[in-house]
């Protein structure tokens, strides 16, 4: 794992915290439920990614440039948001 996993897992994680905000910081149990509505979304250790804009890369074939972590980020926001959305409104998180 290089920096635009890191980087691009972070940044989700921050949006499940925000989420969350008002009712203090999430629990591990809680970001693991979050991280799995979007694991099929996911190809960290084999298979593809499949973004949004019809790209799609091996699992092994994102690099640690801008554009990559930019690129990662914003699949993992989109498909976070999207299962948030799908799961309605729970009084909860996000």
């Amino acid at each position: 794992m290089h920096r635009a996993g890191i980087v691009s897992l972070g940044m989700l994680m921050d949006a499940i915290a925000e989420g969350y905000r008002r009712l203090g910081m999430p629990s591990r149990e809680v970001f693991e439920e979050e991280l799995e509505s979007i694991l099929g979304a996911c190809a960290w250790t084999s298979g593809h990614w499949q973004f949004r804009s019809g790209e799609r890369r091996r699992w092994d074939e994102i690099q640690n440039t801008s554009r990559d972590v930019t690129l990662l980020a914003d699949h993992l926001l989109g498909e976070y948001r999207r299962s948030v959305v799908a799961k309605g409104p729970t009084g909860a998180g996000p």
